[in-house]
C-alpha cells in the first residue's frame, strides 16, 4: 500500500469506550488489516480489507467510499461528521492496526492537527519503527502490552519493549486486556526486568475483556489481584471495562 492511500473499514462518531479518555466524544477512523490474532478480538471484521469504507453520520445515515482512501477523502469524511458537533475535539485512529500504514498515518495526523483536532492513536504496541514516524503528530497513545495468555500470535516482547522505548517519553498509557486465562504473576514475570522501569511513570489500564467466542471475562478476584500486582510497577493503575459495549455503541 503506497503512502497516499490506505484501507479503512469505517468512520463514525461515538464515545471513547476504553482507557483514560473513557466517555469522551470522538470521531473514529478504523483502519483495515491486522497482523496479530488476539483471543479477545471484538473487531474481527477489521482484519479484512473491504471493498468500501462505511461512513456513519450522527443522524444515522450511512454512505460508502471505495477503498483505499486518500487523505483528502478521509479528512472530508471526518470533518463532515465532526463539525456539526463542536464538542468533538478528538479523532481516534484505531483498527485493525493503524501503524501498518505509517506513511499514510503520519501526514493524516499532521493534517488533523492543522485542522484543530487532537489525535488519539490506539495500537497493539508492537511496531516501534512505525511509531517513530507518527509520534510527532500524536497527542495521546493508547498502547497495549499483549500478555502471552491472551493471543494466538507469539508475543515478541523485544518489539514491545522497543515500542515503549519510543512511546514512554510521550503522552501515553499502557493497556493490558485481561481474560480469565491470565495467570496471577504474568505481569510481574514480564516487568520485573529492570529495563521496563521506563513505563513505570505511565498509567496502566487493566481492561477486563468483553466475552467473545474464544475468550471469557476475568473474575473480580483475578482483576483485584492483577491490579495489586500492577501497582508495584506503575504509578497509577485503573480497571476500566469497555464502556461503549455497556452503552450498546460502536
Amino acid at each position: 500500500m503506497n503512502g497516499k492511500r490506505a484501507p479503512v473499514v469505517e468512520v463514525f462518531a461515538s464515545f471513547q469506550g476504553e482507557g483514560v479518555l473513557v466517555g469522551t466524544p470522538q470521531v473514529f477512523v478504523r483502519f483495515a488489516g491486522c497482523d496479530l490474532d488476539c483471543l479477545y478480538c471484538d473487531t474481527e471484521y477489521a482484519k479484512v480489507i473491504p471493498e468500501y469504507c462505511k461512513v456513519y453520520d450522527t443522524g444515522g445515515d450511512v454512505r460508502e467510499m471505495p477503498n483505499p482512501l486518500s487523505i483528502d477523502e478521509l479528512m472530508k469524511a471526518i470533518n463532515e461528521i465532526a463539525f456539526p458537533d463542536p464538542n468533538v475535539e478528538w479523532v481516534a485512529l484505531t483498527g485493525g492496526e493503524p501503524l501498518l500504514y505509517p506513511e499514510f498515518v503520519t501526514p493524516l495526523a499532521s493534517r488533523l492537527s492543522e485542522d484543530r483536532f487532537l489525535v488519539y492513536l490506539e495500537t497493539a504496541g508492537h511496531l516501534p519503527e512505525a511509531l517513530e514516524q507518527v509520534i510527532e503528530h500524536v497527542d495521546l497513545i493508547a498502547g497495549d502490552i499483549k500478555l502471552a495468555s491472551t493471543t494466538n500470535t507469539p508475543v515478541d516482547y523485544e518489539d514491545i519493549y522497543d515500542f515503549w522505548s519510543v512511546a514512554a517519553g510521550a503522552e501515553a498509557f499502557v493497556k493490558f486486556v485481561i481474560t480469565d486465562a491470565v495467570e496471577r504473576g504474568e505481569i510481574t514475570a514480564l516487568l520485573r526486568e529492570e529495563r521496563w522501569e521506563i513505563i513505570g511513570p505511565l498509567t496502566a489500564v487493566l481492561q477486563p475483556c468483553t466475552p467473545t467466542a474464544t475468550a471469557r471475562a476475568p473474575s473480580f478476584e483475578l482483576l483485584w489481584s492483577l491490579a495489586h500486582e500492577a501497582d508495584h510497577w506503575f504509578d497509577s493503575v485503573r480497571v476500566i471495562p469497555q464502556c461503549h459495549r455497556l452503552l450498546g455503541a460502536k
